[in-house]
């Protein structure tokens, strides 16, 4: 009886270890919900199953998140936002993380929008909600204003529900010809 609970228990470790991810939706109709703006949450702790569930509770606490993705071998939690609402800041992530028994670490976005210049600095504004975040200056932002693009970024600094973003990539996105 050992022998055949000691192979079982290997068999359910082995398969656990090469799941490569775990992924909801929160929402009905998640599909139809889901903007193209997504986050990103690196947290120790996250390692299985159960984890996941755990995360989900509070993210339909949230009201703002339309599914995940859990990459449990790189602990990172991949968010699809709800189109419309607004972002959902590092702090509340964090909050919700911390709050699920996790240790969150570092949040990326990649967002849909426009860069367009204000003063010495830039403004990113993402399309679906048309928010307005402080954008660090850098050499190739300036080559992209006012383009759509898919902006990778880390939030530089928050201040209360302000972030301010540090673009890591960006990619311009061409419209889609008419038919």
């Amino acid at each position: 009886m050992k022998k055949i609970m000691a192979v079982m228990t290997t068999i359910i470790l082995t398969a656990s270890a090469f799941t490569p991810a775990y992924g909801k939706e929160i929402v009905k109709n998640a599909g139809s919900v889901k903007s193209e703006n997504e986050a990103f949450i690196r947290a120790d702790g996250l390692a299985c199953y159960f984890c996941a569930y755990g995360l989900e509770r509070f993210f339909k606490k949230s009201g703002k998140i339309a599914s995940y993705d859990m990459r449990l071998k790189e602990g990172i939690v991949e968010i699809g936002l709800i189109k419309g609402k607004p972002l959902v800041t590092q702090k509340e992530l964090h909050k919700i993380v911390y709050d699920a028994g996790y240790s969150p670490r570092s949040t990326t976005y990649e967002l849909v929008g426009k860069v367009s210049k204000n003063g010495d600095g830039y403004i990113f504004t993402v399309s679906d909600t048309g928010q307005n975040f402080s954008l660090k200056a850098t050499d190739k932002i300036a080559s992209v204003i006012d383009k759509t693009i898919r902006l990778k970024a880390k939030v530089d600094k928050q201040d209360g529900d302000v972030m301010y973003l540090e673009a890591l990539e960006f990619k311009i996105i061409t419209p889609k010809a008419m038919p």
